[in-house]
């Protein structure tokens, strides 16, 4: 499967969804053909992975209208497009896929932009247009789910854990591997599920 990730941020950045996606690409990597599309100027590499950047230093508009030709560029050889949420992805994803004709997935993962949204009417509303123009809309709390649903319908809004963060491994003290272990089963299971939901999305 082809896969596009769209994301506002992208290590070296560290704020979410950076680290999320960067993790996401490795595993899906070794398994399916990736790319991600990141507001970013040094990327760092993934193995199998292919990184496309939009420079971030641009005025909005400019950054926006990079965004969107990039998205139709990129993504019609993908099979399906998974976008993390924020403004300046969500309105040139939603837009795009208007002429793509290719199933998008939103992940309404990154909290602070979600608080940002409830704030400012003009962003809650490119935000519903993006909820409502995706195949389905990936929340991690229940009362997200709810009301995402209550806009887009149950059918078009899942719910599916956050994989935790990676437990640090400290020098002398003993190896987390419980910790490990699970990190490793959450990350896993993620993976098999999304994995189902894009390939549902294509049919």
């Amino acid at each position: 499967m082809r896969i596009l990730l769209i994301t506002p941020l992208y290590p070296p950045d560290i704020a979410d969804p950076a680290p999320y996606v960067k993790e996401l690409a490795t595993r899906l990597g070794r398994a399916h053909t990736v790319s991600v599309l990141a507001y970013n100027h040094l990327p760092e590499k993934v193995p199998n992975v292919t990184v496309h950047t939009i420079e971030k230093s641009s005025p909005l508009p400019t950054r926006l209208f990079r965004m969107f030709f990039a998205i139709i560029k990129h993504g019609r050889t993908a099979d399906v497009l998974y976008v993390q949420n924020g403004p300046s992805t969500e309105l040139p994803a939603a837009f795009a896929t208007l002429f793509l004709w290719k199933p998008y997935i939103l992940r309404l993962g990154d909290e602070a932009a979600l608080m940002f949204a409830e704030k400012k009417l003009l962003i809650r509303i490119t935000q519903r247009f993006a909820m409502l123009r995706a195949r389905i809309n990936v929340v991690h709390s229940t009362e997200l789910n709810q009301k995402v649903a209550g806009i887009c319908g149950i059918n078009h809004t899942t719910y599916l854990d956050r994989p935790p963060k990676k437990p640090e491994i400290l020098p002398f003290r003993n190896r987390p591997n419980a910790e490990l272990g699970n990190y490793e089963r959450a990350w896993k299971a993620h993976t098999e599920t999304l994995t189902s939901i894009f390939t549902t999305c294509r049919k």
